[in-house]
C-alpha cells in the first residue's frame, strides 16, 4: 500500500525516503470493547514448550500401545489440546460432537492424515450459522481419537459430557493435564506442601508459602475441613526485617561502597537506584516490598546471567547457539565501547582518557581485542553474505542450491515430511507423481489455493477425478521465481514467461523453493527504477503513458504475489544446513566484529 503511495506520487511519499518511515504502533485504548489492551493471560514460551513437549510423550506412548494412560489422562489431554490449538470456549466444547472431527485426507504411503474440526459459534445467535471449519494438528487429533476409541463413543453422541457446569469441568481438566505435564521438581513441591498448585491464574499463595514458612506460628485454627495458620504481627515484622541487609546494625539504611583503598558510606537515599528485595528473582519467588535494598552489581549481573540465579535470557529461551544461552555482564558494555575507540584509530591518550584510565598502559588489552576482530572482518568482508546494500539486487540465485549455500539454511513446513521438504527447497522432483504429491500435501500452504478448492469440491463427490485433476497440473517448469504448472518442454509458452515480468497468468504458482522470494524482490525493485525512469519521460512525452500504467500493473501483481510468498515463509521454519567451519567463510558473531567490518568498509572507501 505504502509503495502505490510512491508510485502514484503522493504528497509527502518520496520513494527516496522509504527507508527513513517509521513503524507506528497501534495506540492503546482503555475502552475493552474496541479490543484488548493488555493479554493478561498470554502463554509464554516455556509453558508451550511444556505443553508440546507433553502432547509428543502422550503421541509417543499411544503409538507403543502403552496402557499406563488412564481414561482420565486421556480425556483431560484431549480437552486441553483443543483449547491450545482452537482456544475454544467451555460452552463450545459442551456443543461438540464426535462427528465434528472430519480426516480430510490421507497419504498412503505413510498413513500420514489431515484433520480438522467444526467449531460451533459460542453464543446463541438470531439466526442458525454453519459452523467453522478449523485446521487441526496430527499431535492432537490423535489423541481426541484415542479418546473417542477409549470411551466407544459413537457419531451422534456429544464429544464431552460436562454436566451443567462446563466451565468449571473444562478448568479442572486442563488444571490437572498442565500439573502431568509439569516437571518433576514442581510435583514433589505441590505434593510436600512447599507450593500450592497454580491454577489458571497466578496463584500468589504458592509463590508466598515458601517464604512464610519460616516464620514461626503462633496457632492453628480447625475451620470445618481446612486448618490455618496464624501468625503474630510481631512475627512477621521480625522476618521481614531480617531480610534487610544490616538492619540490627546502627546504620540499617546506609550503603557501604568498598573501594580499592577506602570505604564510603552512602545513605539509601542518596543512591540513585534501590530496589524490592528479590523483585529480579525470576524463579517466581516471594517479592518483598517493603525491603528496600541497594542495586548492586551482583544482582544485575545475576539477572543478565552472569551467576547461578535463573537469568533473564533462560527464562525467556534467549540462545546464542544451540547449545549455549545469551549472557551478558556489567564491564561488557564498557569492553566494548573501548574496543570500538580502538578499532576507530582513536589515539591511546584519548582513549585513556574518554575511559577513566590513568595509566595508559591499560589501554593494550583492547587493542589486542581490536587487532583480532580487525583480522576476522578481513576474512568476512569479500564475502557474499555481507555485500553492501547498494549492490544487493544485482546478486541473483541461479538454483536453489545456489540460494542454500548463500546462507546455510533452508525452510522446512511441519506439513510435509523430510524427503518432501528437500524436494520443495531443491526443486529436485524425480517424477510427475510426486510432483503431483507435493501439491495435494502443500494445501494447507496456500501455494495451489485454486486447484486445492477444486480438489475439495470433487473429492467428495468423486476421489479419482479429484486426484486426476491434480495430475493434470503436475507440472512444476521452474523459474527465476515461482513456477509454471504448463508443461512448457512440450508445448512452450505461448506469453513468452511474462509472469516474470509482472503480468498475469493462469498457469504461474509459487513453488516456495530456496532463493525464490529474493529473485522476486529483485525484480520490483527493477521494475520500480523502470517505473521512476518512465515517469520521468511522460513529463515531456505523453505517448509513453500506457506504458507506465503497464509498469505501475505489474509492480501491483508482483507485490501481490510478494505478500503471499512471505505469508507462507511466516509459517516455515529456518534449518541451517550446514555451519560455517572454515574461518574464511564464517560470519561475523559480535558487535565488535561488525563494527571492525564497517570501519574497514568506511577506509577503504576512502582510500
Amino acid at each position: 500500500m505504502v509503495k502505490l503511495l510512491f508510485l502514484e506520487n503522493f504528497s509527502g511519499f518520496n520513494i527516496d525516503k522509504e527507508y527513513e518511515l517509521d513503524f507506528l504502533e497501534r495506540p492503546k485504548s482503555f475502552n475493552s470493547e474496541l479490543y484488548y489492551q493488555e493479554y493478561e493471560d498470554r502463554i509464554d514460551y516455556p509453558l508451550k514448550t511444556m505443553i508440546q513437549q507433553g502432547f509428543s510423550k502422550i503421541n509417543s506412548n499411544l503409538v507403543d500401545q502403552d496402557e499406563s494412560i488412564t481414561n482420565e489422562e486421556l480425556l483431560n489431554s484431549a480437552m486441553l489440546g483443543l483449547v491450545y490449538v482452537s482456544g475454544l470456549r467451555p460452552v463450545q466444547l459442551a456443543k461438540l460432537s464426535v462427528s465434528d472431527l472430519k480426516q480430510d485426507t490421507i497419504r498412503k504411503s505413510d498413513n500420514f492424515c489431515r484433520y480438522s474440526i467444526l467449531i460451533p459459534y459460542a453464543k446463541q445467535a438470531r439466526y442458525v450459522h454453519e459452523k467453522i471449519t478449523i485446521k487441526l494438528p496430527e499431535e492432537v487429533a490423535e489423541i481426541v481419537i484415542a479418546y473417542i476409541k477409549r470411551y466407544n463413543l459413537n457419531d451422534n453422541q456429544k464429544l464431552f459430557d460436562m454436566g451443567d457446569k462446563a466451565s468449571l469441568f473444562c478448568q479442572q481438566a486442563i488444571n490437572k493435564q498442565l500439573f502431568d505435564f509439569s516437571p518433576k521438581q514442581y510435583k514433589e513441591a505441590v505434593l510436600s506442601g512447599e507450593m500450592i498448585q497454580q491454577k489458571h491464574r497466578t496463584n500468589y499463595r504458592s509463590i508466598l508459602l515458601p517464604s512464610i514458612k519460616k516464620i514461626q506460628v503462633h496457632k492453628i485454627v480447625k475451620r470445618g475441613n481446612k486448618l490455618e495458620n496464624h501468625y503474630l504481627k510481631k512475627d512477621i515484622s521480625d522476618y521481614i526485617k531480617s531480610l534487610t541487609p544490616n538492619f540490627k546494625s546502627d546504620l540499617p539504611f546506609v550503603h557501604i561502597l568498598n573501594g580499592n583503598e577506602f570505604n564510603e558510606e552512602i545513605l539509601y537515599e542518596d543512591l540513585l537506584f534501590l530496589h524490592e528485595y528479590k523483585s529480579l528473582n525470576l524463579s517466581r519467588k516471594f517479592s518483598h516490598k517493603s525491603n528496600v535494598i541497594p542495586f548492586t552489581c551482583t544482582i544485575i549481573n545475576n539477572f543478565l546471567g552472569g551467576g547461578q540465579n535463573l537469568s533473564v535470557f533462560e527464562k525467556y529461551y534467549l540462545k546464542e547457539n544451540d547449545t549455549e544461552y545469551s549472557k551478558l555482564s556489567t564491564h561488557i558494555p564498557r569492553h566494548n565501547i573501548n574496543t570500538f575507540l580502538a578499532l576507530s584509530g582513536l589515539s591511546e591518550h584519548l582513549q585513556a582518557l574518554l575511559m577513566g584510565r590513568i595509566d595508559i598502559k591499560q589501554n593494550q588489552y583492547y587493542q589486542h581485542v581490536a587487532i583480532k576482530h580487525r583480522k576476522i572482518a578481513a576474512t568476512l568482508l569479500d564475502k557474499h553474505e555481507l555485500i553492501h546494500l547498494d549492490h544487493k539486487e544485482n546478486y541473483l540465485h541461479s538454483n536453489p542450491v545456489e540460494s542454500i549455500k548463500h546462507d546455510g539454511y533452508m525452510y522446512f513446513s511441519k506439513d510435509l515430511d523430510l524427503d518432501s521438504n528437500l524436494k520443495m527447497n531443491l526443486q529436485s522432483f524425480d517424477n510427475k507423481q510426486e510432483i503431483s504429491e507435493h501439491i495435494k500435501n502443500s494445501f494447507f500452504e496456500d501455494i495451489f489455493s485454486d486447484i486445492a478448492e477444486a480438489f475439495n469440491e470433487l473429492s467428495h463427490s468423486d476421489l479419482s477425478k479429484a486426484d486426476s485433476l491434480v495430475e493434470r497440473h503436475a507440472y512444476l517448469h521452474p523459474l527465476p521465481f515461482g513456477g509454471c504448472m504448463r508443461d512448457v518442454a512440450v508445448h512452450d509458452c505461448p506469453k513468452r514467461m511474462a509472469c516474470q515480468s509482472g503480468d498475469k497468468c493462469g498457469n504461474f504458482t509459487i513453488t516456495h523453493r530456496k532463493g525464490e522470494l529474493d529473485n522476486l524482490e529483485s525484480m520490483i525493485n527493477s521494475l520500480i527504477v523502470n517505473y521512476h525512469k518512465t515517469l520521468s519521460i511522460v513529463q515531456h512525452d505523453k505517448s509513453y503513458t500506457h506504458m507506465l500504467s503497464e509498469i505501475k500493473n505489474k509492480i501491483s501483481n508482483l507485490n501481490v504475489i510478494k505478500e503471499r510468498a512471505l505469508s507462507i515463509r511466516n509459517d516455515l521454519t529456518p534449518i541451517r544446513i550446514f555451519d560455517y567451519i572454515d574461518e574464511s567463510i564464517k560470519l561475523p558473531r559480535t558487535l565488535s566484529e561488525l563494527f571492525a567490518i564497517e570501519q574497514q568498509k568506511i577506509e577503504s572507501s576512502k582510500a
